[in-house]
């Protein structure tokens, strides 16, 4: 399976997981491109999947330039129900394994629109 059809799926999978926990609606419009290197920031550590890799609500929009599959896949699968140190603690635990390589250094800029009927509070820890 190709990355961007991977990042597809996980978009999906994890907009279900929030409609399934929060019964808020699925995405109205995801945008999935490879991230260019000039938009990581000095602080970005390359190879640290979770640095600087969570969406962060603005509005309606879910965003972040520079994610990686593997910090998505922490949101999807996070117990926790917060963003904050999520990825970093599932990495840690070792609470995800497999998967290619390049799902931990690969950086994506991706865009989540949320509907106007969307409960905004339940993506409030993203």
């Amino acid at each position: 399976m190709n990355r961007p059809v991977l990042l597809v799926v996980l978009c999906s999978l994890t907009a279900s997981l929030a409609a399934q926990q929060s019964g808020a609606p699925a995405f109205e419009v995801v945008s999935i491109k490879a991230s260019s290197r000039d938009l990581f920031s000095p602080n970005l550590e390359a190879e640290d999947p979770c640095s600087q890799a969570v969406p962060r609500l603005t509005g309606r929009t879910l965003a972040s330039s520079t994610t990686t599959l593997y910090a998505l896949a922490t949101l999807a699968y996070n117990p926790w129900k917060q963003s904050a140190g999520a990825c970093a603690f599932a990495m840690r635990a070792d609470l995800i394994s497999g998967g290619p390589p390049w799902a931990k250094s690969q950086r994506w800029a991706v865009q989540m629109l949320l509907p106007e009927v969307a409960d905004l509070a339940a993506y409030e820890g993203w």
